[in-house]
């Protein structure tokens, strides 16, 4: 079985020629659709490059930042750096007029990465950035999610992954449609829960949604942590030094124990941070106590909408709750000044997140492939080693274990 599985992953990646061409053209009705790779600059330059794509970013409200050409292009230098796949830009036309756009950033999964044990396959594919078709107009977006997905199978890449699809929304109903086809619709981890904070009403609508006795908790924490101090970072001048702090709690964190070293104060994380700041998005914040930095948050808000992308502390200092004070404190600055209509805490069911969130939602990652016995055991494999793991925890529960394995894990780092 490992060797035909083998076999399979090498004739899998050996369809997957580096100079693939994308400069296929396909009519659909009136609209016509083309695929380029991205040539990356780092320079401002790149909203006169793409003028016609930052003028249709601008034009659709629902963009996120992420979608904007300037952020694109940083993620396609940092692709180039890395020795990994171009970035492939597809884009709808109507008359000369761009009228769509689709960023779809290269990827490679695993099948361990997606649930699986043990087997070394992996698959080749895209991310949507974004999560979105960039456009105002239904019928482009649907026109050239349609030739995205038939430019990916004729190229025979494995998938399309769409993050962050919401359970009742009108966009994945849309994307169920799929099924009809010749593609198939997988979801590695089925849907989670997502929680989010909605802000309106006065300053003090928010923190009236906590009891009498979790207010009372919530001072008494910050008053135990000592002299501490939040720091707004928003400024381009301030990122170089933000990331330095944030490097240094960073290593010293729960999260790097477990999961390797999240922030590596590097040149793309620099130019990340710092492009956020030059189009007013970044609004991060460091916490310092006794004048040492000890907890960091880093969020943007663009269009009215917060999201909350890393966040960690010193490990040190587990037992004065520095992330929630962190988080009090930093919600106190949001709701201030330039109050967000949302922050949202990201992908993760977290105690934080369920205690400070006052909305939850059923989130999913949808990996939209082509039909194959390839593919189709890959799907069959992750969804019974994720019922076996299900199993292994319901059975840990009940014999009283599963506390106890996380404690270990905690303690030991494994």
């Amino acid at each position: 079985m490992t060797n035909l599985v083998q076999q399979q992953t090498e004739e899998l990646q050996n369809e997957h020629s580096p100079d693939i061409a994308v400069s296929q053209a396909s009519s659909h009705r009136d609209l016509s659709v083309s695929f380029r790779t991205l040539e990356p600059t780092e320079d401002v330059d790149a909203l006169v490059v793409e003028a016609d794509w930052y003028d249709l970013f601008q034009r659709d409200e629902t963009a996120g930042i992420s979608l904007h050409p300037q952020s694109i292009h940083l993620d396609a230098l940092a692709n180039v750096e890395n020795g990994e796949p171009a970035v492939i830009i597809g884009e709808c036309h109507c008359d000369d007029e761009l009228v769509a756009l689709v960023a779809l950033l290269p990827r490679q999964k695993s099948l361990q990465e997606a649930g699986g044990l043990l087997l070394p396959v992996k698959l080749n594919g895209f991310v949507l950035a974004g999560q979105q078709v960039l456009g105002q107009y239904a019928n482009a977006r649907a026109t050239l999610l349609c030739a995205t997905i038939e430019w990916i199978c004729e190229n025979h890449y494995d998938f399309l992954i769409i993050e962050d699809v919401e359970e009742k929304s009108t966009d994945h109903q849309n994307l169920l449609e799929f099924r009809q086809g010749p593609y198939q619709l997988f979801s590695p981890g089925g849907f989670e829960n997502r929680h989010r904070t909605f802000f309106g009403g006065t300053p003090n609508t928010y923190w009236q949604k906590f009891s009498k006795n979790s207010r009372k908790s919530l001072r008494k924490r910050v008053k135990k942590i000592g002299n501490v101090k939040l720091e707004a970072i928003t400024t381009a001048d301030q990122v170089p030094d933000f990331l330095q702090k944030c490097h240094e709690i960073s290593k010293q964190s729960w999260q790097s124990q477990h999961f390797g070293l999240r922030i590596k104060n590097n040149e793309q994380e620099q130019r990340r941070l710092t492009f956020l700041a030059e189009v007013g998005a970044l609004r991060s914040f460091l916490l310092y106590r006794e004048g040492k930095p000890i907890a960091f948050e880093i969020a943007h808000q663009y269009r009215g909408i917060a999201i909350g992308e890393e966040s960690a502390y010193l490990r040190e200092l587990a037992e004065f709750s520095p992330g929630q004070v962190a988080q009090v404190l930093a919600f106190e600055s949001l709701i201030e000044s330039n109050t967000p209509t949302l922050y949202d805490f990201g992908s993760g069911d977290s105690e934080y997140k369920r205690f400070f969130g006052n909305d939850i939602s059923q989130m999913t990652e949808i990996w939209i492939m082509p039909r194959g016995v390839i593919r189709s055991s890959c799907i069959n494999y992750i969804r019974f080693c994720r019922f076996a793991n299900r199993m292994a925890r319901r059975v840990l529960t009940r014999l009283g274990l599963m506390n106890k394995l996380r404690q270990w894990r905690r303690r030991t780092g494994h």
